[in-house]
């Protein structure tokens, strides 16, 4: 007899192990980061998975980045019931200071992407839930410090810029109150430049650190992305008309001279000095000299950014 009880408590104790053990799979409490974390100067996506390349295209990443998220049947989310992702990044953005990384992935929502933010003590922190922020699958992120990103949560016509607590997921003040928001970024002296809506125009308005008017852009066309130089003296931004006019511009504060640079470039990042770029086109990313406009093949994959 009490060999038997012996052998029913085992059996117990087995099967409460094994249904704690698919708990912990079904239910994971956080991301998981596989791997040793190494970064280099420029981070990209390549095949839906976050990588890292020097401006030689030496790669140097060796780590995975997965993210447990709500499984949705039809708008229906199952409580306790998630999936993995770890191919389904978009896009990378290095914080105004370097230390941190965010990312944009995507899930089940095909107009979605969630944020992601890998911090300086390597923690990668999501807020991946029902009611969680999530943008516009155009829109960037900004990392602002090494918790809060500011992101357009592309509700109410897009008319806010918020800054995003991601350690509490919380949002935690409006930045930037406007209408119909699209593109932005945000400089290093924490200048902001933002694709809006005026009297029914798309404008691309600057605006200083005190939310003053310092430059305004009317073009009726919208911009597929913005980005400043790392010590925020130029702005580079892209126009799109849907026709033929698919060009990149340069904007010298110091000068006040607009450059038109390339054709047919999808996203692009400045390095460090200021005297190069990495682009994104459908051919794959490569460094452009700003002085010779020449273009050299890095490798291949989107959406680059260069770490300040």
């Amino acid at each position: 007899m009490i060999k038997r009880i012996t052998r029913a408590l085992m059996f117990i104790i087995i099967i409460v192990i094994g249904a704690i053990c698919l708990l912990d799979i079904l239910i994971p409490d956080r991301p998981i980061i596989i791997g040793n974390i190494s970064y280099d100067e420029i981070s990209y996506i390549y095949n839906g998975e976050l990588k890292f390349t020097d401006e030689t295209g030496k790669e140097e990443s060796n780590f995975h980045l997965v993210i447990p998220v709500p499984i949705d049947f039809w708008g229906l989310q199952i409580p306790f019931l998630k999936k993995f992702v770890s191919q389904g990044f978009t896009n990378t953005f290095w914080s105004l200071n370097g230390e941190s990384l965010g990312l944009l992935f995507s899930t089940d929502y095909p107009a979605a992407r969630f944020p992601a933010l890998l911090t300086a003590d390597n923690k990668l922190l999501t807020c991946p839930t029902e009611d969680g922020p999530n943008t516009n699958y155009i829109y960037p992120i900004q990392v602002v410090n090494d918790n809060n990103i500011l992101i357009n949560l592309a509700e109410n016509d897009s008319e806010k810029l918020v800054i995003y607590n991601m350690e509490t997921c919380d949002t935690e003040k409006i930045f930037y109150q406007g209408t119909k928001i699209h593109t932005f970024s945000l400089s290093s002296k924490f200048w902001l430049a933002v694709n809006e809506e005026v009297d029914g125009d798309l404008m691309l308005n600057v605006y200083d650190n005190t939310q003053n008017l310092v430059l305004s852009i009317n073009a009726p066309d919208y911009y597929e992305f913005i980005t400043w130089s790392k010590d925020g003296e130029k702005l580079l931004y892209r126009i799109s008309n849907g026709i033929n006019d698919d060009y990149i511009y340069i904007y010298d504060f110091a000068t006040g001279e607009t450059t038109k640079i390339a054709q047919n470039v999808y996203k692009a990042s400045f390095s460090p000095n200021g005297k190069q770029l990495v682009v994104y086109t459908t051919n794959g990313l490569f460094i452009m000299d700003l002085n010779t406009l020449q273009r050299r093949y890095l490798t291949n994959g989107i959406n680059p950014d260069w770490r300040p």
